[in-house]
């Protein structure tokens, strides 16, 4: 039985109805059959089966349309892309309890940047070495476009019901490359702006 059945069967027996925890990766790379497993797992079993209300934000019928078009890619991404579908599938619940929790178990690539949010808007609070001199400046865009552009794209992988949880999953992943590049917003393997 792989690593998502055992965590899941255990965090739902101690907190669904507070928080909802599915690390996904193992040490080495998932099957396709095994990437079904734990897509119909989280679907089936966790949100349709668990969830007190998975569908009262998103109908069903969208859940199963991202669920199929997940399937469909099982034997050509990376475990990378398919936590972050499974992240993607959690995130329609949309609400700020429910979510696949990474922990230390994902290995995302990063650039080497961290944000800040005082009042509306956002500062630059650590940066590469080269770039020190950038360090406390406003932050307007990232990949050509507003921040807020962006934190809208990430609320398509991070569940939330209200703005200022967005903004918090936001701040902590803001650097994530691999979550830029799975939404289209940066090309793979290129810098961001």
């Amino acid at each position: 039985m792989n690593m998502l059945k055992n965590l899941a069967r255990r965090t739902l027996g101690l907190c669904l109805a507070v928080l909802l925890a599915v690390p996904v990766l193992a040490a080495e790379p998932l099957s396709a059959e095994q990437r079904q497993e734990d897509l119909d797992f989280l679907y089936e079993k966790v949100l349709a089966g668990a969830h007190p209300n998975a569908f009262a934000n998103t109908p069903e019928e969208d859940f199963l349309k991202v669920k199929e078009e997940i399937a469909g890619r099982l034997e050509t991404e990376t475990d990378t892309e398919f936590l972050l579908d499974l992240m993607r599938l959690a995130a329609l619940v949309g609400d700020s309890h429910t979510s696949v929790s990474v922990g230390s178990l994902a290995n995302f690539r990063a650039y080497p940047f961290a944000l800040v949010r005082r009042g509306e808007s956002w500062y630059l609070s650590a940066a590469a070495p080269e770039d020190k001199d950038l360090l406390c400046r406003e932050v307007t865009e990232l990949a050509g476009k507003p921040v807020e552009e962006i934190i809208e794209a990430y609320g398509t992988l991070f569940s939330a019901d209200n703005p200022v949880h967005l903004r918090r999953s936001f701040r902590q992943a803001c650097n994530v490359a691999d979550i830029y590049e799975y939404l289209g917003l940066v090309e793979a393997g290129k810098p961001l702006t």
